[in-house]
Order: structure tokens, then sequence, then C-alpha cells
């Protein structure tokens, strides 16, 4: 200082030397001097020297001023449902002081966007100030993201990044106010070490299960049907509710999968028609399955590609037993009895024989949530990943196809008619047709798959008919037979007890179905009384060796049988049946043609594999109600292929000179004259005469009050009623009732062991009904059917009730479109509970609540579609 204070004054001009040879002055600029040295010290010090420790609160209080943040990515607009998920998930959430849940689930579940979702609701709601993404599929995206949030809380961005998580994690401890998600864990010791902590939320969403001893586990699945559907019907502007009921079927409800339809739809301006259309191709399928998802990371196919990779590397047994599985029917599969037989299976597979390994390899898929674990040894697969599993395959999956139908030939029962043997039957049923439509689709079958194929048709034979003997039957006699669908019971209601003298009609027949020169088509036509419908009522159920008949009867006299839509419903029923597939999802009107003719021409084929021929018959086309000549005709014949596939012939018959429906192509086979052939039986007029006598009878009838009564309610009924049902709508005894019905105007039919059903005996009489009742009166009648069927509604459907409001009674509603009644009774619970005990199973109430939702369809009436979408899924 004193230095400094000498050279400023010998710096001083000449003119100041007084000053500063002044004492007073030289000290008071020294002090001055000293005094901003020691200022710029204390500043240089502390920029140089760490901020000191402050107290808890004080740097709490500093941390809660920090502004509302988030790094989530743009919400999704079409997000719908999960309500379940995420009131579970909240009510975690709120349950700390340390709320940590991990969500897993199979890839395209929806994981990350009910995280996005509900990360979003708690921001905008003020609970979570801070709401805040982190990428954990690896590390390096982990701590990255971590480090981000160090500027949002206050904190310095250090160039040591550890530090930098360590201080965010830190003051995260301090606070309550956030939520942080780790998306795409891959396990629990990838984020256990980088877990915050404090009182704030933590939510994790992982492929894998195995996080109890971390976090809460919420198991997440797939969209509930109304899910999918309102997802559909948001975003898919050509909507059509059955379409998309179908779609969703078919994708088994997978969230990602619906989001990849519906922008594949969007993008190309499609019907949901047509995306199912090109679904049902293998090749197509695999290209829709892969395809890009905006705002998606993966595809579904490469969502599960990643696993198939990883267990290739880790874990091949479990891929391999995928593999296997891939071929059966992925909802129920016992894996006790499908490794019963190791020297069939690969090598691999044949190691899982100890338990311990076997829980390694069957654990290992269900930790990726590829299976579902049902009990100790029963699995389910979503039907997507097997069909992802399939294609993967590529080349090698005629291989596999093989190996399964091996399998499954080796574990079903050889005696398969003997009623020892039907539990087994029953347990592998469903997997054998599984593996025999996969071995036919991928055009390798083999004697494994056609022994198969013997022994299942034996066993589902002996399940429809009762317990018959069969085992006089050849390996493949069975398919000689007609179809034995549940149509079937309605042609052993049209078709007489006896045919005789028709020899020459039959021989006729037979020559047209089985001879290599004859035409498709045939076309039957004879007047009344010709007893035409009951010589092809009786040729459907007796066909020639080798010869398949598919058959709908058009009339009338039976509630919901007279038009196209019954048409397609039946015909595809038995036309499943002779291919071994389920019964299809409901189809809109658009799709009815297209899925007609895709399974007429793939059981034509199948038939022909086999060295068969398959015959669809259509009786009674001038019946039916779509088929007049006007603009808006809906015809059955119009839905008969053009130019039928090689291998089906086709006949049809109606009555001379009915109109020809208008809505037939000019170029149809139909409109060829050379097909059409009049059918003269009888010549001796004996039917005539007993169609006479009939009518003559039926016009004495209708002169007595209590008899229209009677005739009225089965005219009405549509069929089904017996003297017990009548006697008690009608308030009579039922021994007054039987001698009105025995006459010859009516007509009854047994099945089993229960009480005969009666109807009018031709045609003509239930036009003759109708016509001289008049439509009020017939309201009427059908009034006092709906007051019978509400009695027994009332009383929760004892066991006693009628089978005919079990069975035929949705077919009159459906009929005459009586919608909201038809909803209320199909999906009465107790009702189909009744059913169930009634007839076994539930396909018969599934399959009147596919006709309700074609039906509801039709008047666009969303509650009611809601009902019977949540009643189908009930069912399935």
């Amino acid at each position: 200082m004193a230095a400094a204070t000498n050279l400023a004054t010998n710096a001083v001009p000449q003119q100041f030397t007084p000053w500063t040879e002044d004492p007073s002055w030289t000290w008071g600029t020294t002090t001055v001097l000293a005094t901003l040295v020691i200022l710029v010290g204390v500043a240089l010090q502390r920029l140089s020297s760490p901020e000191p420790a402050r107290p808890a609160a004080a740097r709490t209080a500093e941390l809660d001023s920090v502004n509302p943040a988030h790094n989530l990515s743009p919400r999704d607009p079409a997000f719908i449902g999960r309500d379940a998920v995420f009131e579970r998930i909240e009510a975690e959430l709120r349950d700390g002081p340390v709320a940590v849940v991990a969500m897993h689930g199979l890839g395209g579940m929806g994981k990350s966007a009910i995280a996005l979702e509900l990360a979003y609701r708690g921001h905008e709601s003020g609970r979570y100030s801070i709401a805040w993404w982190i990428h954990a599929e690896t590390e390096s995206t982990l701590v990255e993201d971590i480090s981000e949030l160090a500027p949002i809380l206050g904190l310095s961005v250090s160039d040591d990044q550890d530090q930098t998580v360590k201080e965010v994690r830190a003051a995260l401890r301090n606070r309550n106010d956030w939520l942080i998600v780790f998306d795409n864990v891959a396990d629990p010791d990838a984020v256990r070490p980088w877990l915050p902590g404090g009182s704030g939320a933590t939510l994790i969403t992982s492929r894998f299960r195995g996080w109890s001893k971390l976090a809460v586990q919420v198991d997440l699945d797939r969209f509930t049907r109304e899910e999918s559907l309102a997802y559909l019907a948001g975003t898919v502007e050509r909507y059509d509710p059955a379409a998309a009921n179908e779609l969703a079927q078919v994708l088994g409800d997978l969230p990602l999968a619906l989001v990849q339809a519906a922008g594949y739809l969007d993008r190309r301006d499609l019907p949901i028609e047509r995306y199912l259309e090109l679904y049902r191709d293998r090749d197509a399928a695999g290209r829709l399955l892969a395809e890009a998802v905006d705002g998606y990371p993966d595809s579904v196919a490469t969502t599960w590609l990643l696993h198939y990779d990883q267990l290739a590397e880790d874990e091949p047994a479990a891929l391999q037993l995928l593999r296997l599985c891939a071929f059966l029917d992925p909802e129920d599969i016992d894996l006790d009895l499908l490794l019963s037989v190791p020297e069939l299976l690969p090598p691999e597979l044949v190691a899982t024989a100890s338990p311990i390994d076997y829980e390694r390899v069957v654990g290992e898929l269900a930790r990726a949530n590829l299976v579902t674990r049902m009990d100790k040894n029963r699995i389910r697969l979503h039907r997507l990943v097997s069909q992802v599993t399939r294609l993967q395959l590529e080349a090698s999956a005629g291989e596999w196809a093989l190996l399964a139908a091996t399998l499954v030939n080796r574990l079903f029962p050889i005696h398969s008619h003997e009623p020892s043997q039907w539990p087994r039957c029953a347990l592998l049923a469903a997997h054998a047709s599984s593996v025999i439509e996969h071995n036919e689709s991928l055009a390798v079958s083999d004697a494994q798959a056609r022994a198969l194929y013997d022994r299942l048709g034996v066993y589902l034979q002996t399940q429809v008919d009762g317990d018959v003997d069969v085992s006089s039957l050849g390996p493949a006699d069975w398919r000689i037979s007609p179809v034995r669908s549940r149509y079937s019971h309605q042609i052993q209601r049209i078709a007489p007890k006896m045919l005789a003298g028709r020899d020459r009609e039959l021989a006729d027949l037979a020559a047209f179905t089985t001879s290599e020169d004859e035409p498709s088509y045939l076309w039957l036509r004879a007047g009344a009384g010709s007893g035409k419908t009951a010589l092809l009522a009786w040729f459907a159920l007796h066909p020639p060796a080798g010869v398949r008949v598919v058959s709908f009867f058009v009339s009338a006299r039976w509630a919901g049988q007279s038009d196209r839509s019954a048409f397609v419903e039946n015909v595809i029923e038995q036309l499943v049946e002779i291919l071994g597939q389920p019964m299809p999802a409901p189809l809109s009107e658009a799709t009815h043609e297209a899925h007609l003719h895709a399974l007429l021409e793939e059981a034509a084929q199948a038939c022909r594999s086999r060295g068969e021929r398959l015959v669809l018959l259509v009786d009674g086309l001038d019946e039916d109600r779509g088929g007049h000549t006007g603009s808006d005709a809906h015809s059955i014949a119009a839905l008969l292929p053009t130019h039928p596939p090689r291998g089906l012939r086709i006949i049809v018959a109606d009555r001379p000179n009915s109109a020809f429906p208008a809505d037939v192509p000019a170029h149809h086979s139909l409109r060829v004259p050379g097909i059409v052939r009049p059918l003269t039986l009888n010549p001796d007029g004996g039917t005539k005469y007993l169609l006479a006598e009939m009518k003559q009878e039926l016009r004495s009838l209708l002169g007595a009050v209590g008899n229209q009564e009677v005739l009225g309610l089965i005219t009405a009924a549509g069929g089904g009623l017996t003297v017990t049902d009548l006697a008690e709508i009608t308030d009579t005894p039922a021994e007054a009732l039987q001698d009105l019905i025995n006459g010859c105007s009516f007509t009854k039919r047994s099945e089993g062991d229960r009480p005969p059903v009666y109807q009018l005996a031709h045609e003509q009489m239930h036009e003759t009904v109708l016509q001289i009742l008049g439509p009020r009166r017939i309201a009427k009648y059908r009034d006092a059917l709906h007051s019978w069927a509400d009695s027994y509604r009332v009383r929760k459907w004892p066991e006693d009730t009628p089978d005919y409001l079990l069975s035929t009674y949705p077919r009159m509603l459906h009929q005459y479109a009586d919608v909201a009644r038809l909803v209320d009774y199909v999906t009465d619970v107790a009702r189909h509970d009744r059913m169930r005990q009634r007839f076994g199973g539930d396909a018969a109430a599934i399959s009147e609540v596919d006709r309700a939702l074609k039906a509801v369809a039709k008047c666009d009436n969303a509650d009611l579609f809601k009902r019977l979408v949540a009643r189908r899924k009930a069912l399935q």
C-alpha cells in the first residue's frame, strides 16, 4: 500500500505538489485505496467459494416455487376407456409414502398410452407440478432424461452426469408433487438404483412380470369389446357396427392392433369390410400386422419379434414351445398332455421333462407376457401372438404344422366313438380342428392330418347325434353323411319319415351331383302338391356316397327361415362345419356375399381334396321374402355364385311361373335356360288329393273360434309349440287339443325324448291361415305369445320352461323386427343359464345374440348394440 502511495505521489503533476506533501491528504488517499482493495477481495472470495449450506426448510420453499413443468409427448386425442385400470393405479399411488406402481402386460396392450394419459390428468389437475417421462429402455436414455429435470428443480447441471442425477433424486425427496414415469423397463434391477424415493409418485411400465418386491403390480389386459368398438367408432370414418365387431374379434381386442388397423383404414379411406377381406389372406395379414403406426415406436409384429430374438438367444426351448403352441387352439393348452410324448418333440423341448426345467421354460414365456398361466399346467395365448409366431416362421411353418398334427393325432383317442374316450376327445377337439385348419391353409396335409381328421369327425358325429354306435364306420365314412350342424334338425322336421316311389327322381339327383359332365346348376320346378320339398329334404339327409350336402329350405312356416339373412346364417354354419372352423363373428350385410362365397370356395376345395363333391341345395326360392321383382329386391338367388367354383353343384327349386328376382345379374348362371327341369311326382295324383283333403279340413277348422286360436298361435309362433304349450296359452285341457292337431292339416316332429312340436303340414296351409285371419288377428296371437313368455321371464325361467321359449321364440321376434323385446330376451342371463342346462353349452345362446346383432345394426340403436356386445363377450 505504501509503495502504491509513493508511486501515485510521484505521478501527480507539479501544480498539485502542495497537496501531496500534506500528510492528511496522503493518509486519506491510502485509506480509500485500502477499503477498495478489501471490498474487491471479498467479492472475489465469494465468487470462488462454494455456496454455504442452507436450512432444509429454506431449500424446500425455494423448490416449491418451481413453475409446473412436464416433458410429456403430445396427448392422444382418441384415448378412450380403461376406467378400471385408472382407478386401480390412482388408488395405489395415493397409498404413499413411497408410491411405486408397476404396470405390466403383453406388448401392444397400451401401457404407455395409459401412463401418458394418467400423467396428463394428474398434471392438469394440479396434483403433480412436475410430470416427467423417462425412457428406460437403456441406462443411457434413463440417466439423460433424469438429468434434464435438474434445471426445472433449480439445480445446476454438472459435467458429472451421475452427480446431477444424485442431486435431482435428493431434490425430489424433498417434494411430494411429482410423478415420474419409467417407461418400458426390462426388469426391477434395471430401475431400482434410479428410483427417487420420497413421497412423490412413481409409475413403471414393463412388458415383463416380476415386480412384487419393488412395486405394486397391475396386470394390464386387452380392451373390453365395448372399448374396442368405442375406439373404432371414434377413429374410423366409415364405421359399421357389425364389421367393427368382427374386426375386434379377429384382432383379439388388442389396442395396438386396433390402432394399427384404424390408421390403415384412415390413410386409405377403406371400409372395415375391405380390411377384413385383406386380413383373411395369410400373406396380407403379415404385412398388415407389420404396418407402421404413427406415434408408436413399433408395429404389432415388431413388438413381439424382439421377444423372439431374445428367447432364441437366452431360452431356445421357450421359443420352441411357443412355436408349437401357435398351431394349437390358443384358448386352453394343457402342457402336461402336450409334452407327454417326448419322442415326437424337438430336442430342446425334451429337456423340459424335469420340473425345474419345465418351470424355467414356461416361466420365461409367462414373464414376457407371451402366455397367460391359467393354472399349474394350462396356458392361454393371445390369438395375435399365435398368428405373429406362425408368420415369423415363414418357410418352416409347414414343418411345425405337421409336427403339431402328428402330436395331436398321437394324443387323440383312436376309438373316439366310445363314451369312455369322450372327455379326452373334448380336451383335444379344438386343438385338432386348429392343426387341421393350419395344415390345409399351408397345403402340407399328410397322413397324420388325414387320420386326425377322421377321428375328430367320428367324435363330433357322436356329440351331435347323441350316443350312437359308429364303431362299424370306416375311417372316412363320417364324411359322406350330410353336414351334422344344428340345421340338420330343421331338415328332419321337413323330411318325411319314409320316401316311397321316388327311385327315379333320386337317381336323377344322384347323377347330377356325381357326374363330371353336368352343368353347375340344376333348377327344379314343380307345382303345389308335387312333393318337391319332401323329395329334396330326403335327399339332403340321405345323399349318395361321397356327396356333402349343404341345404336351406325357404319357409314362412318356420320362424326366421324365409329371407337372405337366415340363408346366410344357416349355410355358413354348415360350411364351417365342413371346414372345421368356428362360427365367425356377426357379419354385416355388406360382408355377407364375400364371406359366403369365400367359404363356399374353401369348402368345395376341401371336398375335392378328399375326393368328395359339395352340393348346395336351396328349396322354395318363390317363398323368399326379399325375392320380388322390384328395384329394391334382396334375394337369396342373387347371393348364389354366378360362376360356382370347381367341384360345387347347386340345386334350386321353386314353383312354375314364379317371378324371377330382379337383382340377379343378367350374366348369372341361373338365367341359362338349359338348367331348368320340370319335376312331376306321383302320377297317380295321390299327393294332390292329400293336399285337397288338407285344405278341406283347414276350412272346417277355421269355422270355430277355438280352433282359430290354435291355428293362429301355431302360425304366429313359426313352429315349435307342443300340445302342452298350446294348452297353457289357451287355458284349454291338452286332451281337448289333441284330437284337433292330429288331423292331416298338421305335422309333428320329435327330437329325442322331447315332446313333439306341431306345424301346418304344407306351405299353402300356412298362407291360407295368414290370408283368412289377417295381420290384425295374427298380431293378437303374437301378443298372447309375448304374455306367455313374460310369465316365465318374471319367474326367472324355472325348470319347466318350454323349449320354444329357449329356442324358437327369439327367431319369431327377429322375423317381426321386434328388436327391443328381442334384445331383452337374448341378453337375459337367467334364460341363458337355463339354455345351458337344457341344451348343453353356450353355442345356441351365442348364435341368437349374433342374429340379434344383425337386427339391431339395421335400426342403428347404440344402446341395444352395446348390451348385445357385452352379453356376447360374457358368453365367450
